[in-house]
């Protein structure tokens, strides 16, 4: 129950944050500017990333639901897989990559950090973040921010989140 809540202050926060004017964003995206990559039954997660090879290496997820985004412009997609969920947006014709959060400790960061690790093992992966605010440990690569919400010295949540300017 507490991480649900966790999951879902995150996402409020990430909803939040991103209303204001629609965000611009580009439909070129090398491999030098992805940020960190989530590697996932195969493939390589990476926020910007065009949807469609993404959905057809993953198979059918578990659930799905759209709704209009206050982040980018157009409709945000969910699909919620066993261990995470993914979150787009639109991009011309195109559905991109906009988050995706880790929901249990069966997989981890390609650095290894997974939920339960502690704030070290963060640290020692990482370095020291980009911006911290309370609990929240953040880290820019590219075009997007990688998050950790620690509590008592654990991570109890990880975010990769696409920049709505990139």
């Amino acid at each position: 129950m507490k991480h649900a809540l966790v999951i879902g202050i995150l996402v409020i926060c990430l909803v939040l944050a991103g209303c204001g004017p629609a965000a611009t964003t580009s439909t070129s995206h090398s491999s030098a500017d992805k940020g960190y990559g989530l590697a996932v039954s195969g493939l390589t997660l990476y926020c910007h990333d065009d949807m469609a090879p993404i959905l057809a290496g993953l198979g059918e997820a578990k659930s799905y639901f759209e709704a209009a985004s206050c982040a980018f412009p157009g409709l945000e997609k969910t699909y919620t897989y066993p261990s995470f969920n993914l979150y787009t947006y639109e991009d011309g014709d195109k559905d991109r990559l906009a988050s995706i959060v880790i929901l249990d400790d069966s997989i981890s960061t390609q650095e290894g950090i997974y939920l339960n690790a502690s704030l070290d093992d963060v640290i020692k992966a990482y370095g020291e973040p980009s911006e911290k605010s309370l609990n929240l440990y953040t880290y820019e690569k590219a075009s997007m921010k990688l998050s950790f919400i620690i509590e008592d010295d654990k991570v109890t949540s990880i975010e990769y989140i696409a920049k709505a300017n990139n």
